[in-house]
């Protein structure tokens, strides 16, 4: 709730979006597997189950303010069971950005998926490793601008021994900080495959979120039209 805004889907997952002014998009998911439990805090060491990802949820909040950089960011649920909420994410929200940057994967390096125009550009600042899935991939087949997945430093995800090494994380940090500086105002633009795609596909909970997610009367004035219209006609 501490979020710009935020929609339910049908099935309870989240998708929530902070607006900082940013021309880089943030993406990190909420979910975890696991008890969540914090079980040790020390000064280079964390372990919890719920490191994945809410290490990549803490680095994107507070971005900003440790490096001066701004950025927005959605948060995402469902990524753990590859039924991740950044698909619902519109396609005319994902072409203001630059570059997507995803904050959600183990150690030290960091991986493209189908998004393999990035791997020349982030070669120079992070090792480039192979992945399988992370909220990126979901859009792969509609998205205009090309993302990447950073590791975060945590180990042993999915399990109650999973732990984040901050000297890691920090080093990642300052990696990603330096990359975004050498980058600045370049467009990492693609050709989407499948331009018209599902991620204008919004699951709307009520008439009530629709109307707080655009923040305006007028709004509900349409979304009402829109519902009780004929869904074959020109206008739907």
């Amino acid at each position: 709730q501490a979020c710009d805004w935020y929609i339910v889907r049908d099935d309870g997952a989240r998708l929530a979006m902070k607006y900082n002014g940013g021309d880089i998009l943030f993406v990190a998911h909420m979910d975890f597997n696991g008890t969540g439990r914090v079980h040790f805090v020390g000064p280079d060491k964390v372990i919890s189950s719920a490191l994945d990802d809410r290490a990549g949820c803490a680095i994107a909040w507070n971005w900003q303010r440790w490096t001066g950089q701004p950025c927005d960011i959605v948060f995402t649920d469902y990524e753990e069971c590859a039924d991740s909420t950044l698909r619902n994410l519109g396609r005319g929200v994902l072409e203001r950005y630059r570059v997507i940057v995803q904050l959600d994967r183990r150690g030290g390096d960091a991986v493209v998926y189908g998004y393999t125009e990035m791997e020349r550009s982030i070669s120079g600042h992070f090792s480039v490793g192979a992945g399988s899935f992370s909220d990126i991939c979901a859009i792969e087949q509609v998205s205009p601008v090309s993302a990447f997945n950073m590791g975060v430093g945590y180990h042993l995800e999915h399990t109650e021994k999973c732990y984040l090494d901050a000297n890691e994380t920090t080093a990642q940090i300052e990696a990603l900080a330096r990359w975004l500086v050498d980058t600045a105002g370049q467009r990492f633009g693609r050709e989407a495959d499948d331009p018209a795609g599902e991620a204008v596909d919004w699951h709307w909970t009520s008439r009530y979120d629709a109307g707080k997610l655009a923040g305006s009367s007028e709004a509900l004035d349409w979304f009402d039209r829109f519902a009780d219209s004929d869904p074959s006609s020109p206008e739907q």
